[in-house]
């Protein structure tokens, strides 16, 4: 038993701290989604559930922005926290549940008075 143990606790050390260091540095989010009509830019990425710590705000920001001037609007901002949803675990049950893949959005609302061409 004390060996069964042993191997989940490396296995499971090894996976942990193999994603942790897969982990992108300094990453901007994509568009998931979007609508003109109601100014609103939905951001985000599929990844681990902690990269949010490393996505650059800044050019995230910039990215939403551009989109909303090329609807006609002036601007964007950040729209909440945003949030997170585990879509792939690791299949082990009860504590040793882990989230291998989340999905993680942010909405970005247009600014801005609308030019409509």
């Amino acid at each position: 038993m004390k060996k069964i143990l042993m191997a989940f606790f490396i296995t499971t050390s090894v996976t942990v701290f193999t994603g942790c260091a897969s982990a992108p540095k300094n990453f901007t989010l994509d568009t998931f989604s979007g609508s003109r009509s109601d100014g609103v830019i939905e951001m985000g990425y599929l990844g681990g559930y902690g990269w949010v710590k490393n996505v650059n705000w800044a050019a995230t920001g910039e990215l939403a922005s551009q989109r909303c001037r090329s609807w006609g609007y002036e601007d964007a901002e950040r729209f909440g926290l945003g949030h997170a949803i585990c879509i792939e675990d690791n299949g082990a049950g009860g504590a040793f549940k882990m989230c291998t893949t989340a999905k993680y959005t942010v909405e970005y609302q247009c600014t801005g008075k609308m030019i409509i061409d």
